[in-house]
């Protein structure tokens, strides 16, 4: 078994460090030469991947922004043989799943399967991976064009990383839940952390002040090109924030408590409900 990593930052180097721990063989490559230079200290590949040693793969993953993947499919898809797995590790699936769809008319003796392992860190490049990076964390999966048994095999191989389930969906459904789960608080995190108030904070500070600002470190070129991608799905779930943001505004304004506790105690209840669900209870 082959595995071809392409994008060495922290998700690629990250997959690519627990399979190269796990035994496999992976060829990684990276545009950066201090990039691949790291990857070797890190052990994040076996072989330095090429055009000539493409053809031995057995799964290709290009761990780069959308359009930068797309980009990279088009480019190495000539040189991989028959039966080859394709993936991606996108933050947004509509655009990949689209352009996956059209290059396996193109090319039909490859598979095409879109992924998104739901992990990450407030830091991003290959120095901050970690080989544990995905301990009990979701793989969302959009097969694109693949038979089932090519589909289960490559989670499988996604899932001996640490994983701790796999998740099926369709690249519209990913883009709108992710809309709200990922994208939004980024955006939160990042508006709350421009209070000027931020700066003032040593001493006053603890743990909300750490969660809430926690993904205010943000790589902006990736996650610029994934808010614009999806700004459909973002845009309203913004405006729906907004929106509960000026009622609780209002209602502090003019003092009155009991539309504030109401608000609260709605919050805490829908907490509590989505606590219950992640942990598979009704």
């Amino acid at each position: 078994m082959k595995i071809g990593v392409i994008g060495l930052g922290l998700i690629g180097a990250s997959l690519a460090r627990g399979w190269v721990k796990s035994g496999r063989e992976v060829l990684g490559w990276d545009l950066d030469p201090e990039v691949m230079s790291a990857g070797k200290d890190l052990a994040a590949y076996t072989e330095v991947l090429t055009k000539q040693n493409a053809k031995e793969l057995d799964m290709l993953v290009v761990a780069l922004t959308p359009q930068a993947t797309v980009n990279v499919w088009k480019e190495w898809a000539p040189y991989l043989r028959k039966g080859t797995v394709v993936c991606d590790i996108a933050g947004t699936k509509r655009y990949v799943v689209e352009q996956a769809a059209l290059l396996a008319e193109q090319y039909p003796h490859l598979y095409w399967i879109c992924t998104h392992p739901m992990a990450g860190r407030e830091y991003s490049g290959i120095k901050h991976s970690q080989v544990g990076l995905f301990d009990k964390s979701t793989l969302l999966v959009v097969p694109v064009a693949a038979p089932k048994e090519v589909v289960k095999a490559t989670v499988k191989l996604f899932l001996e990383l640490g994983f701790g389930k796999s998740v099926y969906t369709t690249a519209p459904e990913h883009d709108r839940i992710i809309a709200f789960t990922s994208q939004l608080a980024h955006i939160v995190s990042n508006a709350y952390i421009l209070s000027e108030t931020a700066t003032e904070q040593r001493g006053f500070s603890a743990g909300s002040f750490r969660d809430m600002t926690r993904v205010a470190r943000i790589n902006a070129p990736m996650w610029s090109e994934l808010f614009v991608e999806n700004r459909d799905h973002l845009v309203p779930q913004i405006d729906e924030l907004i929106a509960h943001l000026t009622n609780m505004r209002d209602a502090i304004q003019l003092g009155d408590r009991a539309t504030i506790e109401q608000y609260l105690k709605k919050g805490n209840a829908r907490k509590i409900l989505v606590d219950r669900q992640n942990r598979g209870k009704d």
